[in-house]
């Protein structure tokens, strides 16, 4: 008889890290698996084709142990959003849940009970020593961290691969992009709305989504007539973000058209953009696995920075308003500059097998519990 899986995911990244393994679970038939999803990952789930079943808000403890009833292993996404499904399965069930984490950042609060003490399930995925050495470093047991990669990322090398010049000038046609024209894509993220959240107004970076977006609009209305290109800068809403709160940047004036579009595959168009920006977005990762060209713009930084492709130089930071001009010369303009970030970018590659490692751990927390 196949042993039961929960996978439970809320949040965006989580779900996005989360759903690789799920898929290859699947795939696999070794277990019986159920997806419970909320917010943001029930849309993935549903374009990705998943059953799941999605939970309403307000959930119980109790209706949470009822949820993982006699599931042998959990399999959690990390989220900060109020409900934070996984954080409170995984607290409930350390021995039985492995967490994956998707991204460098607020480790405490993803796993934080609500006395304010770290309650990690037992096994934590995390994506390399950085990640581990961090959350060692904010009082995470050390061997409960486990190095596995980022999920997320596993499909991205065979992307870039795949996606030929063809692909590349349909879509930027289908962008309204034309001949000559440059695309820059701004992946946004609803920091005001997240790091309003009273857990997280600590850790406020000193800047948000609007700060960030309207300086960049600033720069390249100034820029594009310098340049003597017409410039069409694409802002991605945030899944959770809602694109009306954006409205106000749409705009066409002159030679930069400014379009607000979440929809289509959001890694196309990265691979369709002349320049990548954002601020501490995955997607700036994903970026840079993808070969683009890439800034994060986090004008007036408090605190760390915590886009790791920066601190290796395979994206630039823009900590300054201005900074702005510049960064955006040298990877518009300066082919020098481009071609050798190229060369930065051409050795970065996932292994592609972090989802394995993932579902690795799965079989293992199982035949423990078989074991025990």
């Amino acid at each position: 008889m196949k042993p039961d899986v929960l996978a439970v995911c809320g949040d965006a990244g989580g779900a996005a890290a989360v759903a690789p393994v799920v898929e290859l679970l699947v795939r696999e038939g070794r277990v019986n698996l159920r997806s419970a999803v909320y917010r943001q990952a029930a849309e993935l789930w549903s374009r990705r084709g998943l059953p799941h079943q999605t939970l309403p808000a307000g959930l119980s403890d109790g209706e949470l142990s009822d949820l993982a009833g006699s599931a042998g292993a959990l399999l959690l996404g990390t989220s900060v959003n109020g409900l934070d499904y996984e954080r409170r399965l995984g607290a409930l069930f350390p021995a039985r849940a492995v967490a994956v984490l998707d991204f460098w950042s607020n480790y405490a609060p993803r796993f934080r009970s609500p006395a304010g003490l770290l309650a990690p399930p037992e096994v934590v995925c995390v994506m390399d020593e950085q990640a581990r050495a961090e959350m060692a470093a904010e009082g995470f047991d050390a061997a409960r961290l486990a190095i596995t990669g980022q999920p997320a990322f596993d499909a991205l090398a065979g992307l870039r691969q795949a996606f030929g010049e063809q692909e590349r000038q349909a879509l930027r046609a289908a962008l309204g992009v034309a001949a000559g024209e440059t695309l820059v894509v701004f992946a946004s993220q609803p920091l005001a709305e997240f790091y309003a959240q009273p857990e997280l107004r600590e850790r406020h970076p000193g800047y948000d989504q609007g700060t960030a977006l309207r300086l960049l609009i600033a720069a390249l209305e100034e820029l594009a007539p310098e340049i003597r290109r017409n410039i069409v800068l694409l802002v991605r809403p945030h899944p959770r973000e809602e694109p009306g709160s954006l409205a106000w940047a749409a705009r066409s004036t002159g030679a930069l058209r400014v379009r607000i579009d979440g929809s289509g595959d959001s890694r196309a168009c990265l691979l369709a953009a002349d320049l990548v920006c954002g601020m501490t977005s995955v997607i700036l990762v994903e970026a840079c696995h993808l070969g683009c060209l890439t800034l994060s713009l986090q004008p007036g930084l408090v605190g760390p920075d915590l886009l790791p492709t920066n601190r290796t130089g395979l994206s630039r930071l823009v900590r300054a308003a201005g900074e702005m001009r510049g960064a955006l010369l040298d990877f518009l303009c300066d082919e020098p500059a481009r071609a050798e970030q190229r060369k930065r970018l051409a050795g970065l590659a996932a292994d592609g097998g972090a989802s394995r490692r993932v579902a690795d751990m799965i079989y293992w927390r199982l035949n423990q519990r078989k074991a025990h």
